[in-house]
């Protein structure tokens, strides 16, 4: 199970990762929509070294097409 805190009315965990560059502890704000994704910084892509899998295209709540790229990930 993973625990987390309200911060500003936004649910938040602290996950532990890691990827070819290194590991570390990033905070991330849950969606209440959730599905599955995680959402980081680029400047925390390229400090682990996260290697890229495909770029994709997500939609917006309000149907807005957004293009990003996806890298994996490891949680640990």
């Amino acid at each position: 199970m993973i625990s987390g805190t309200i911060t500003n009315f936004r649910p938040q965990i602290r996950l532990s990762v890691r990827g070819p560059g290194g590991r570390g502890i990033i905070e991330f704000t849950v969606d209440t929509g959730y599905q599955g994704t995680l959402t980081l910084a680029e400047a925390d892509c390229i400090a682990l070294q996260l290697p890229f899998v495909r770029a994709t295209t997500f939609l917006l709540a309000d149907g807005t097409p957004l293009e990003r790229d996806v890298y994996r990930l490891t949680i640990e």
